[in-house]
């Protein structure tokens, strides 16, 4: 019985032994490399491209194996790479090459480290068959892994060839790869071109990329930027405004101004650095600070969103309002990108829900510059107060940790802080009654205001909704206008108290004459003087009457006087 289980297991071992090396010989036969090379030498790979379609494939050799390729990709996702590679290459010693086996070979290789074995067996398996469309991506993906590992040795001409062996795997326009995936590659290797100092190869492989995809061009704005702004190549090829044609079409892919504050919007990042080029002029700080502005602020936009609703659901129980005060940082003074990034931000707020305050830090970085009035008007309606850093350069740090001391809320947006009125945030803050603050008028590089203004809607003039004032002066437009209207009536309804006294007193005049007729006729006819005494009595009435009216007019032009007063007051 011994010596039957030593025989069978003798037998088991021997199988397994001679299965494993078959394996090994199929994979050996699949990749003729050395292995102790896992990288390899990119420019020996550049004769290979793919041969075109000939016509669809037929499926029967996937279909035949399909119940090793399923448990292929299995092993792959539980990470028991050897077993995967060892299923893949028992399919292979039977039926060699197989496209859909062949790619998972490459990605269980990249992960063990073999790069260049992986690259060859995802070339092997579009060259099986070139209608296995998973392969050209899974090939581009880790031509760019090598080009990145390239950079990092400072191997500038590998990485060169890596994404243009990327960009050969759609040379034929099938569609192959995914817009995102050859827009990815021309800017890549754009970045490269810039880096040796091929500036116009680098714009052309930049504007090959915005044509390509605009939305995956963004990656890195301040590349776009600079390509574009070199002052060798200005002054040389690109005088006036033409040096930004690739950053006016961007530019004209948005709508409007309003489309830059959806968060996630990255193709918005060259029209704002258009246009920020243009606020700031020819100063290359000014656009340096612009691009401080266009951090991504995701994770904040979530947070406040989640804060605010609850909030604001809490506040809507109670008819009260929620507080927010923004923090603007002595660049505001000194930048008119600041005041039009806050001009547009303060009109997204609804007045309905929000009391919105802004402040300036003060030299020593301290504490906001409120007045009492504004820190008592605010206090008085709303019961819990926000606190955004909204814009700011170098004191950035300085500002977020003042908004953490005196809030219970505190969000650092770091820069164009509108953009949480994005897909991210549930919460609509569009104001619906009023158009942005005019904050360019207040701006002015020698006298800047001491702080930013509040913009509220006259009450009085509904139609044309005027923008009043700082909270600090109290009038207005349209409480001047009220005030003139009002002193205008009090003085037509003076006049027309003096137009009754001249009245009174004509009446008065003409009692006065027939008095005097009467008396004369008593003198000459006795039989007359009782007449005569009752007609004077009947002028003393109206002359008491006029008399009346006169006083009652000057009581009314009193009243219209104060009337005046207090509508100026």
């Amino acid at each position: 019985m011994s010596c039957l289980l030593r025989s069978l297991f003798f037998l088991a071992l021997l199988a397994s032994i001679t299965e494993c090396t078959q394996t090994l010989e199929g994979l050996a036969l699949l990749f003729p490399h050395n292995l102790t090379d896992p990288e390899g030498d990119i420019l020996a790979e550049a004769e290979w491209v793919p041969r075109p379609l000939a016509g669809a494939a037929d499926n029967f050799e996937t279909r035949l194996f399909s119940q090793q390729l399923s448990a292929a990709r299995h092993l792959l996702r539980t990470r028991r790479l050897e077993e995967a590679l060892h299923t893949c290459g028992t399919v292979l010693l039977i039926l060699y090459p197989h496209a859909p086996c062949l790619s998972i070979v490459s990605i269980v290789l990249d992960e063990l480290g073999q790069h260049k074995n992986a690259r060859k067996a995802a070339r092997d398996s579009i060259d099986a068959d070139p209608t296995w469309m998973d392969s050209y991506p899974l090939l581009a993906r880790l031509l760019s892994d090598q080009a990145s590992r390239y950079l990092a040795r400072g191997n500038v001409e590998g990485a060169y060839e890596c994404y243009r062996q990327i960009l050969l795997l759609d040379m034929d326009g099938r569609s192959h790869l995914a817009k995102g995936v050859t827009a990815r590659a021309y800017y890549d290797l754009g970045s490269t071109m810039r880096t040796i100092g091929m500036m116009e190869h680098a714009r052309t492989n930049f504007e090959r990329a915005i044509a390509v995809d605009p939305r995956q061009v963004t990656r890195d704005g301040r590349s776009l930027v600079e390509i574009m702004m070199e002052k060798e190549e200005s002054d040389a090829k690109f005088p006036d405004q033409s040096i930004f044609p690739l950053m006016e079409r961007a530019l004209h892919l948005q709508h409007s101004w309003s489309l830059w504050f959806k968060v996630g919007a990255y193709a918005d990042r060259p029209a704002l650095l258009q246009v920020g080029r243009m606020a700031c002029g020819e100063e290359p700080d000014g656009v340096g600070r612009l691009q401080l502005y266009m951090q991504d602020v995701r994770a904040s936009h979530r947070k406040l969103a989640k804060s605010i609703g609850e909030r604001l659901q809490r506040s809507n129980s109670t008819s009260s309002k929620l507080r927010i005060l923004y923090l603007v940082s002595r660049s505001f003074t000194s930048d008119s990108v600041d005041a039009q990034s806050l001009q547009a931000l303060l009109s997204m707020h609804s007045r309905s829900n929000f009391h919105v305050m802004c402040g300036l830090i003060n030299k020593n970085l301290v504490e906001p510059q409120l007045s009492e009035q504004q820190q008592q008007q605010a206090s008085a309606a709303c019961d819990e107060l926000i606190v955004l850093h909204a814009i700011g350069t170098a004191e950035a740090s300085v500002e977020h940790q003042i908004a953490k001391e005196i809030s219970d809320l505190s969000i650092d947006i770091l820069g164009f802080p509108a953009s949480f009125g994005g897909e991210e945030v549930a919460l609509k803050l569009t104001d619906i009654v009023s158009s942005p603050p005019d904050l360019l008028s207040l701006y002015s590089g020698r006298a800047p205001p001491p702080a930013a203004p509040i913009p509220r809607v006259c009450r009085q003039d509904k139609s044309t909704r005027r923008r009043c004032g700082d909270l600090e002066e109290q009038t207005c437009e349209c409480s001047a206008a009220a005030a003139a209207a009002a002193a205008a009536a009090a003085a037509a309804a003076a006049a027309a108290a003096a137009a009754a006294a001249a009245a009174a007193a004509a009446a008065a005049a003409a009692a006065a004459a027939a008095a005097a007729a009467a008396a004369a006729a008593a003198a000459a006819a006795a039989a007359a003087a009782a007449a005569a005494a009752a007609a004077a009595a009947a002028a003393a009435a109206a002359a008491a009457a006029a008399a009346a009216a006169a006083a009652a007019a000057a009581a009314a032009a009193a009243a219209a006087a104060a009337a005046a007063a207090a509508a100026v007051a």
